[in-house]
């Protein structure tokens, strides 16, 4: 007798490209391009050395509080061909950008703080 395998339903998140890009674009004009890496290679190096990335941050602030507050919602199947969905798309809550941005924002101001006036970005 040949057992199935249960089925395991999972969320699958990714904010779109013009989401991506409106992040991109607040963190820089909140003045921390410094802490945004440039490119997804980049962004793999600093992910794969656990180096701070400010891009990385806002990405799964919203991300955990899209699931946070509306996973049902999101755990409905995604439409024919989709294969990630964006939780600012699918729930309509631009605003969450400006919230993101604020709270990393905050930690960098710390992480100034704390290195007497430079940020140790990559500690």
């Amino acid at each position: 007798m040949i057992e199935e395998k249960p089925k395991v339903i999972g969320l699958s998140l990714s904010l779109c490209k013009a989401h991506g890009e409106k992040i991109r674009e607040e963190l820089c004009k909140h003045g921390m391009e410094s802490y945004v890496a440039k490119s997804g290679e980049e962004l793999a190096e600093k992910v794969k050395e656990k180096k701070f990335d400010a891009f990385l941050m806002a990405h799964n602030i919203i991300l955990l509080q899209a699931v946070r507050m509306h996973g049902k919602e999101l755990a409905t199947p995604p439409a024919e061909g989709e294969k990630a969905r964006c939780p600012l798309c699918f729930l309509k809550l631009d605003n969450w950008i400006d919230n993101a941005v604020h709270d990393v924002r905050e930690v960098v101001d710390k992480m100034i703080i704390a290195g007497n006036g430079k940020a140790k970005a990559d500690d």
